[in-house]
């Protein structure tokens, strides 16, 4: 295990509104300052859909099974509690969340805009297709200074979405949200040291993946260079575990 990691060069976080566990990491993540100027450490917004991972990969949403999608409801409420975010359930999930995704993409993903369409579902609990909303869908888009609600829907932005879509693929990532680090090579990997001191001997270090809001005290840990992933004494076991083989496979053992 190396003494020490390589400075983070830059922060790639996958997200969809459909998401209420991307909205809870996003005000974490902005609490801890990671979408500030300055902290030498570039953060990257990429809204892609969700549903697509799901199909890509043949699993089904938390949604989909009807007792784990009434869970996942509390587990959120409990979270936005627990961590003071304010929350609103929507009046349907899942929902259509394209259209946030295209107007996201349009507008370009500062974490000012994803914030603020965060709040349109999450905080003030509306959907973009939903009906009875589309009253505070056009006061939204105004707010944004969208001219026409066609624009969001021109080629260029789905294709920045579809490439979104293809990058979280091609990281073998799995759901929202989903946090990926990339790295400087030989550069310390505490977020806060600004020094450009490299590490003698240095090794190249993939990009790690950090899923889901469970992982966010993980993924800040890591960031700051915590000794669980570095030093001699460290228990993180990361590459025997990317090597372990499977014994057994759902559906060979009979009840």
């Amino acid at each position: 295990m190396p003494a020490a990691l390589p400075r983070p060069a830059r922060i790639e976080w996958y997200f969809d509104f459909i998401s209420p566990y991307s909205y809870l990491q996003f005000h974490v993540l902005k609490r801890k300052g990671l979408f500030q100027a300055g902290t030498g450490c570039e953060v990257i917004l990429k809204p892609i859909v969700f549903g697509g991972l799901l199909d890509h990969w043949k699993q089904r949403g938390p949604a989909e099974i009807p007792p784990k999608r009434v869970w996942t409801y509390r587990l959120c409420q409990w979270l936005a509690y627990e961590h003071q975010i304010p929350l609103t359930m929507p009046s349907t999930h899942p929902f259509n969340s394209l259209p946030l995704l295209r107007l996201c993409v349009f507008l370009g993903p500062t974490p000012e805009t994803v914030e603020r369409l965060f709040q349109f579902v999450w905080r003030d609990g509306y959907t973009p297709t939903e009906p009875q909303h589309q009253a505070r869908w056009a006061d939204l888009l105004c707010e944004m200074q969208v001219a026409s609600p066609e624009l969001i829907h021109q080629d260029s932005v789905k294709i920045r979405l579809r490439q979104n879509f293809d990058d979280a693929v091609g990281l073998q990532l799995f759901g929202v949200p989903s946090a990926v680090v990339h790295h400087h090579p030989g550069r310390n990997t505490n977020i806060d040291d600004k020094s450009d001191n490299k590490s003698e001997g240095s090794a190249v270090v993939p990009p790690k993946v950090f899923f889901g809001f469970d992982a966010t005290t993980m993924m800040l840990a890591y960031l700051a260079g915590d000794s669980f992933f570095v030093g001699p004494e460290s228990p993180d076991d990361s590459e025997r575990l990317d090597r372990l083989p499977q014994a057994h496979r759902k559906g060979v053992a009979k009840l």
